[in-house]
């Protein structure tokens, strides 16, 4: 292959790239993201829908989020410490808590439950010396919130549309 073809194709190539990242922001798709933890925004939107459908609960967006949040950050805790959550410990939960069975038995609804009881049995092997401020928590700016990672929080505010939000 001569130097001007392999010049052409490197070309081509970058030309590509680079319209396919104009194209979708990697970003743009991440609602939460610890670490090597990432929970994309479908997955947080069709849990905000199916409690808002399936429930009396008037359950705020970042009451959910706030979820999808802790959710991230005990998973990479626990990839961080190699902590073990056994699926016979979480299937012992599954289907105990009200809020869960009125959710109902569909994809979306169980995926859920099992991720809030994963997070919990998680949370409970965390000792109160143990700092989670380490993690850099990454939110979607159109949620309107920012994390305080002093107290693990939500914090409501503007943020700016064009970047995602690090603590």
């Amino acid at each position: 292959m001569t130097v001007k073809l392999r010049s052409v194709i490197v070309a081509v190539i970058a030309g590509l790239l680079l319209l396919t990242g104009c194209s979708t922001p990697p970003a743009a798709n991440v609602g939460v993201r610890v670490g090597d933890q990432t929970i994309g925004t479908s997955e947080i939107d069709e849990v905000i829908a199916l409690i808002g459908e399936r429930t009396e609960y008037q359950v705020q967006n970042t009451t959910i989020l706030q979820v999808f949040a802790a959710s991230a950050v005990a998973e990479q805790y626990a990839a961080d410490r190699d902590v073990a959550v056994s699926e016979a410990d979480i299937e012992a939960l599954v289907g105990t808590d009200a809020i869960f069975q009125q959710l109902g038995d569909d994809a979306v609804a169980k995926a859920f439950e099992r991720r809030v009881i994963r997070t919990s049995l998680i949370a409970k092997q965390i000792t109160s010396t143990e700092s989670l401020q380490e993690y850099d928590v990454v939110l979607n700016p159109r949620y309107g919130v920012t994390w305080n990672a002093a107290d693990s929080t939500l914090v409501t505010g503007s943020t700016s549309l064009s970047t995602l939000h690090t603590s």
